[in-house]
């Protein structure tokens, strides 16, 4: 990649709670060690792949959720992390996932739907993520979908620098 260290890019990164969205950051702020305690406050990546990221995570919990809508309006991107170890969370995935897409405020914002616990036996694909939430319903909207796996592998980075920055 080329030299972008004078780009700033504005994103939000949401999701249900356990899905692995502060592992996802950490791991892609210099692979930081991760801790399992629930989130609460936000989480900042700078300048990973020479790019000022303002990354707002706030926690999956249900009380956050509305909060978030306040932060949506300099946001370039999102980055929706859902657990494809976790059919039983599907409906709210949806409903939340549908939320935004409809939102006016976010109407210019390019989406990531990251399917996070890839390597977790018995998990859903991207393909199911796609069908399990209608996301054919949205071709409307600019959005990509991306198997990983947090925890594990790192060749994940690389895909999500190249999108935040497209």
């Amino acid at each position: 990649m080329g030299n972008y260290a004078s780009e700033e890019k504005h994103g939000l990164v949401t999701g249900l709670d356990g899905a692995g969205k502060t592992t996802l950051l950490c791991r892609l702020a210099e692979d930081t060690p991760v801790s399992e305690i629930p989130t609460i406050g936000s989480f900042p990546v700078t300048n990973c792949y020479g790019v000022k990221w303002l990354d707002i995570d706030l926690g999956g919990q249900e009380k956050y959720r509305n909060y978030m809508r306040t932060l949506w309006s300099n946001s370039h991107y999102v980055i929706f992390v859902a657990d494809l170890s976790n059919r039983d969370n599907l409906p709210t995935v949806k409903y939340e996932l549908n939320r935004l897409f409809e939102d006016d405020v976010l109407k210019d914002s390019k989406f990531l739907i990251v399917g996070n616990k890839s390597d977790m036996e018995g998990c859903m694909t991207g393909i199911d993520l796609i069908d399990k939430l209608d996301l054919h319903e949205h071709a409307h909207r600019n959005w990509e979908i991306m198997e990983c796996s947090a925890t594990r592998d790192c060749d994940w980075r690389q895909r999500i620098a190249e999108f935040v920055l497209a």
